[in-house]
């Protein structure tokens, strides 16, 4: 896809900037991917955002939430499919930046691509595991412990990537 989009980037003369791409993804999933002119998977991203959305009723929960009515929220959201939230949305922003990052890579080496990515993959893998496993484990303040065990897990996993690279 890199090889069509070299004209594209030629003529405007620009590139998608990598943390622009995670931004963008972090606000909604596949937003990213669109940013990155990656429609497909945006697109599919995007889907799979509001399938789960709908599925999960997450919406209707964030009402309840907003007016005060944890009770009614808890009774409402569907848990089995709000754990796919997490893994959705920390996908969408490892995708967008490691895509935008080899384009980038790309653009710079005129037309010669390098195989470098971004370092950043163990540290989204532990990210996606430790929001999953957080909000698994604990059902009071879900959010703050799913956040937190995602953070942890983030630099967990960035500093096991980090010494794998450094094996090789």
């Amino acid at each position: 896809m890199i090889i069509v989009r070299k004209n594209i980037i030629q003529q405007v003369g620009m590139y998608p900037k990598p943390w622009i791409s995670f931004l963008w993804s972090a606000m909604f999933p596949g937003f990213g991917q669109l940013y990155n002119r990656d429609y497909i998977m945006g697109i599919t991203l995007l889907i799979l955002e509001t399938v789960i959305n709908y599925m999960a009723k997450l919406n209707l929960c964030i009402y309840y939430v907003f007016n005060g009515d944890f009770e009614q929220a808890l009774k409402n959201i569907d848990f089995q499919w709000i754990l796919f939230y997490p893994a959705i949305w920390s996908f969408s922003m490892w995708q967008a930046y490691d895509y935008a990052v080899a384009i980038k890579t790309y653009h710079e080496f005129s037309g010669m691509p390098k195989q470098q990515r971004s370092n950043n993959a163990g540290a989204f893998i532990g990210l996606n595991l430790g929001l999953l496993f957080g909000t698994l484990w604990h059902h009071q303040l879900i959010i703050f412990w799913g956040l937190g065990m995602g953070a942890a897990g983030f630099i967990v996993g960035y500093y096991i990537e980090k010494v794998l690279r450094c094996k090789r």
